[in-house]
């Protein structure tokens, strides 16, 4: 059986799509960064996944689909000591656990600072 590539965050026909709560992060890339005290909850290393809030002052997990793009967000916004993650079933209830307990709604995705766009948003 062939394995999803690590790289792309491509699926192999053979694989069945990514199901179950959270299952629209599987694949994207997100920006971790220290948690400083602003959300409830981190990963073990004391990080959180970078979040923002939108039009409808809801919040939202940044997600992006590949490395590039989201070292582009690095770049522009200048975010000091961020680093990109794939998220994976590994690691995907993690993700999801600590956004839901900032209470955000959904992912924002290619999220683009300098125009403020994104190419899709989509509920948890």
């Amino acid at each position: 059986m062939q394995q999803t590539s690590t790289t792309s965050g491509r699926r192999t026909p053979t694989q069945p799509p990514p199901s179950g709560p959270g299952a629209v992060l599987e694949g994207l890339w997100v920006l971790l960064v220290a948690n400083e005290g602003q959300l409830p909850t981190a990963d073990a290393d004391g990080r959180v996944p970078m979040m923002a809030r939108a039009g409808d002052d809801a919040a939202y997990l940044l997600g992006f689909k590949n490395v590039v793009k989201a070292r582009q967000f690095l770049t522009a916004t200048e975010v000091e000591g961020a680093e990109p993650r794939m998220v994976v079933r590994g690691n995907r209830d993690e993700m999801l656990r600590i956004a839901r307990t900032a209470g955000a709604a959904g992912v924002l995705v290619d999220y683009d600072p300098t125009t403020q766009q994104y190419a899709a948003a989509a509920a948890f």
